[in-house]
């Protein structure tokens, strides 16, 4: 077995994900904790948050959770890990640098990347996304979420308990627009009531960049000036330069994968799981 891949081993929602996210989540927990202890009859002084430190203890998860991954692979006798990406050269073989592989059957899950929308003046500013949030070197005092799913909810819900000014632009009449209404709006309620500022039905038109600050115009006439912006608008089916064409493999207008129900493609040796594939983008989904 041919096990391929550029990224870290575990993938996104290892590297860049659900690991790290969730480890900042399970700080903010403590954090609140401990600035309500008084309540309780628990007296701590001088709570201080070290934003670096919250950063550095998910690198931490992610980087040992890698490096016991590896350690795994390395345990299996008929698996061969190259950490290279490869290129289809027919239903059956693949192109590794200069080396040809040849396999019965192929597993594509090579995820997704996020997409930028087409926003006038994004090349022009310093945007995050999920992928690099975890390199911010310092908490930002104000911070906007252009883009109102789950992704978005969760890092809000973090910078605004660590003491940023949070905001969310949403195209939607609601966040998180694909969940019951009910939801949705008790999600709103919520956040809203925590100090997270919710402007839903419209869109980004244009960013740009003033004294240090990055300005946000929406097409509602709304205008934001804030010190970063993040993107949470969607992903993008990572299927570049794997030449799928010349296995076969049809996909769909947006990128995607088409699979059947038993997650074949339309080449019957070869499935794909996972983001890929364009349905539920979650990493249970793809385990499952």
């Amino acid at each position: 077995m041919l096990l391929l891949g550029e990224g870290a081993l575990g993938g996104k929602c290892l590297e860049k994900g659900c690991i790290p996210s969730k480890a900042m989540i399970y700080a903010t927990s403590l954090y609140k904790s401990a600035l309500k202890a008084k309540d309780f009859g628990i007296h701590i002084k001088n709570i201080k948050l070290d934003f670096n430190k919250v950063l550095n203890y998910a690198d931490k998860l992610v980087n040992d959770a890698i490096l016991g991954n590896e350690k795994q692979i390395a345990l299996y006798e008929n698996v061969d890990y190259v950490k290279k990406k490869g290129h289809c050269l027919s239903e059956n073989s693949v192109e590794v640098g200069n080396e040809v592989h040849t396999g019965s059957n192929m597993l594509i899950s090579t995820g997704t990347f996020p997409r930028i929308p087409p926003i006038e003046g994004i090349d022009e500013v310093e945007y995050i996304t999920h992928e690099n949030i975890f390199d911010l070197k310092k908490l930002p005092k104000s911070i906007l979420f252009i883009g109102g799913g789950f992704i978005s909810l969760e890092f809000a819900n973090v910078f605004n308990t660590f003491g940023s000014k949070v905001s969310i632009i949403e195209s939607n009449p609601h966040l998180i627009h694909r969940a019951d209404e009910i939801i949705s709006s008790e999600i709103e309620k919520y956040y809203r009531e925590d100090g997270i500022e919710f402007y839903p039905n419209q869109r980004t038109s244009k960013v740009s960049k003033s004294s240090g600050e990055i300005i946000v115009e929406t097409t509602n006439g709304n205008v934001f000036k804030v010190e970063k912006i993040m993107l949470s608008t969607g992903f993008i089916p990572n299927t570049q330069d794997l030449n799928l064409e010349a296995a076969g493999v049809e996909m769909d207008t947006r990128g995607n994968i088409i699979v059947n129900d038993f997650l074949q493609t339309s080449q019957p040796n070869i499935y794909a799981i996972g983001d890929i594939i364009g349905k539920s983008q979650f990493t249970h989904m793809a385990l499952r």
